[in-house]
């Protein structure tokens, strides 16, 4: 009897020491496990961080604005916002917009290719308006305005960044507000050597056109704004036999302000032959036009005189 017993005691002790090296073997590999994610969790976030560190995305706000076009002076309930992206790498896939008040309420609009994927993708050297509707402040006690972008690291998770660029903004509300900075118009005549020779209609008076051959339309114009489209239109000329220059309507879109847009001095679009004994007036219009209704909003007119010896 005492021998089974002292060998169940001995076989009993064996079975705790092998219970015992299992449990802290499996401690062992828990905290293992636990250690693990916690380096895991370092390595993945210094990893994010790095790669945070290899974007340059560089940004600024060209003009912030709220209210309707020059043209009625009347306020709407959004703010239009111009931003440049300047040279600098970086996945951009959208901006919060920091808009804040006269007390220092603030409201965050988030724009992504998601709601607003006509901007975007959003190149550098690009210049886009963004359109934001706030709903918590009101448009007209907005004074600031800040842009924070928006990138896709690249474990593929979108990453909010710092603001990278402030503004105040201001209403648009002076009905007497120019759209057009700068505008000149010139008809240039070439030779049979090809030599050409301009003859400005602005300044006025306008310069006489006063050779025979073929002149073509040439123009120069930049806005105050750079949220319109421009359209020129060509008069046909008024008792004169001038052919191939009907109206002519061309959209071009400045999106910055004081941008210039500048036609080839030979404009194949609007030409026209001057013969002997021609006489009269060719006129034309720059016409300003509301990207959102086209409704015109401003307009520069040019003469030329033609005077050509029978």
């Amino acid at each position: 009897m005492k021998r089974g017993k002292m060998a169940y005691q001995t076989n009993k002790k064996g079975l705790s020491t092998v219970v015992t090296t299992l449990i802290v073997i499996l401690l062992v590999l828990v905290a293992i496990a636990v250690i693990w994610v916690v380096i895991r969790g370092v390595i993945e976030r210094g990893t994010e961080q790095i790669g945070i560190g290899r974007f340059t995305i560089d940004m600024e706000i060209k003009s912030a604005t709220y209210g309707d076009t020059p043209r009625t002076g009347t306020t709407t309930e959004t703010i239009n916002v111009a931003v440049t992206r300047n040279p600098g790498k970086g996945d951009l896939t959208g901006i919060n917009f920091i808009l804040e008040d006269s007390a220092g309420q603030i409201e965050t609009i988030k724009k992504d290719e998601t709601n607003y994927a006509s901007n975007f993708p959003f190149n550098e050297l690009q210049t886009k308006t963004f359109t934001l509707k706030p709903t918590i402040i009101l448009p007209t006690e907005i004074t600031k305005v800040s842009i924070a972008p928006i990138i896709k690291t690249e474990s593929g998770k979108a990453q909010d960044l710092e603001v990278m660029s402030k503004s105040n903004v201001k209403p648009i509300i002076d009905t007497e507000l120019p759209l057009i900075y700068e505008a000149s118009l010139a008809l240039v005549h070439v030779d049979d050597n090809g030599i050409e020779t301009e003859f400005l209609s602005n300044p006025l008076p306008s310069q006489t056109l006063n050779k025979v051959g073929r002149y073509y339309l040439k123009i120069k114009f930049s806005d105050n704004v750079g949220l319109y489209w421009y359209y020129i239109g060509i008069n046909k000329p008024i008792g004169t036999p001038l052919k191939n220059c009907d109206s002519l309507a061309k959209g071009i879109s400045l999106s910055n302000p004081h941008l210039t847009y500048e036609s080839p001095t030979k404009n194949d679009d609007c030409f026209f032959d001057v013969i002997e004994g021609d006489s009269g007036q060719i006129g034309y219009a720059i016409n300003i036009y509301d990207t959102s209704n086209y409704i015109r909003g401003g307009s520069r007119t040019f003469t030329h005189n033609i005077m050509v010896p029978g």
